[in-house]
């Protein structure tokens, strides 16, 4: 575990209790790392001791990171959400790629990284 004097809040898109999902590895691991995370699943509930938001609609914190863990069929309804959180950047973990909601966000001035946050993280790239 590395000491992060930088913390980024982050967003987990697609969160999920399965600790199989990679999703939820990358939670732990941002975790272990000194981010904090905002996770968003429609099931709602509690991962990994964290509360979940059913909606990005119901986050009212200021968010440096987006990161993304939905196949691109499920994303159209949550660019414009993405948007309004006015996020620093936001990562297209592998399987989520979306070359519509990639040049939306880009537009918008959001910085777009196709990339894998469980590796961004252990390169210390993060």
């Amino acid at each position: 575990m590395t000491q992060n004097t930088n913390s980024k809040v982050t967003v987990i898109l697609g969160a999920s209790s399965n600790p199989e999902r990679y999703s939820n590895r990358a939670q732990r691991k941002l975790v272990n790392y000194g981010h904090p995370v905002i996770p968003v699943t429609p099931k709602g509930g509690v991962i990994e001791n964290e509360t979940t938001f059913r909606d990005m609609t119901e986050i009212n914190a200021s968010v440096d990171t987006v990161t993304i863990y939905l196949n691109p069929s499920r994303l159209n309804n949550e660019i414009d959400k993405i948007i309004s959180l006015k996020p620093k950047r936001v990562i297209f973990n592998p399987g989520s790629e979306s070359p519509d909601a990639m040049a939306k966000l880009a537009a918008n001035g959001i910085e777009v990284i196709e990339d894998c946050t469980l590796i961004l993280l252990n390169n210390d790239r993060y």
